[in-house]
């Protein structure tokens, strides 16, 4: 496995699009994520795939606010980047993304710790009757 990294996000979209849309439901945060940072003048971003045999195994950007957004994969993939980002001596304040793989690069990153990384919701959703 390698990763492969993009100078843009417009290069990064266009050589991922088809592999984030295969699983769109769970990867529609990158829509959001692309688009905020196209109306930002200086992008600090990183965006790379990690490839098994030219193939996108896993997309994955990490924010300026050093968040990590990773999208549905393979375990190995996710395994693969988060050694990828310790070599590189990340700093991150968490991963967002799928529960399968954003619990599984917790683990990594925390080097198989006995402490269960947990998720957190902060959104409410509320329903009105239509009724004034």
């Amino acid at each position: 496995m390698r990763i492969q990294i993009y100078n843009s996000l417009s290069r990064f979209l266009i050589k991922s699009e088809d592999f984030l849309l295969k699983n769109e439901v769970v990867n529609n945060l990158f829509w959001e994520v692309l688009v905020e940072s196209k109306k930002k003048l200086k992008v600090n971003q990183w965006a790379g795939n990690v490839m098994q045999k030219g193939k996108i195994e896993l997309s994955a950007i990490r924010t300026s606010s050093n968040y990590l957004l990773i999208s549905e994969g393979s375990i190995s993939a996710v395994q693969h980047l988060s050694n990828y980002a310790k070599r590189k001596k990340w700093k991150l304040k968490g991963v967002s993304g799928p529960a399968k793989c954003s619990l599984c690069f917790s683990k990594e990153w925390l080097n198989g710790s006995d402490d269960k990384p947990a998720g957190r919701k902060n959104f409410s959703i509320y329903e009105t009757s239509g009724a004034s």
